[in-house]
């Protein structure tokens, strides 16, 4: 085959993998974007939970309460996101991930 068309095949190759990878994060972009904004917007200081749970939630959720009202995030927000970190960090411990020294 021809050096030609060996690069011109190499080229359209690249072409697609980028289109393709541009398109992708389009898609994730989007995707995140929807998961941010769709963070509920109840109010944090009330009491919700019950039970054992209400131990471990009452006492964070009224700290958020608290304190976020000097933030630029709702207190929703803040909640969601200790919510997903405690998610990530349980799951890194079940898979034992830890950060290096």
């Amino acid at each position: 085959m021809a050096n030609w068309v060996k690069a011109a095949l190499g080229c359209t190759r690249i072409s697609l993998v980028i289109l393709l990878v541009n398109g992708a994060t389009d898609v994730l972009a989007d995707t995140l974007h929807r998961l941010l904004t769709a963070v509920p917007h109840g109010q944090i200081g009330a009491d919700t939970s019950t039970g054992v749970f209400a131990v471990v939630d009452q006492p964070i959720r009224s700290y958020i309460a608290a304190h976020a009202a000097s933030l630029p995030l709702s207190a929703s927000t803040v909640s969601t996101f200790w919510q997903l970190v405690g998610l990530f960090g349980l799951v890194g411990g079940f898979f034992r991930s830890s950060a290096p020294a």
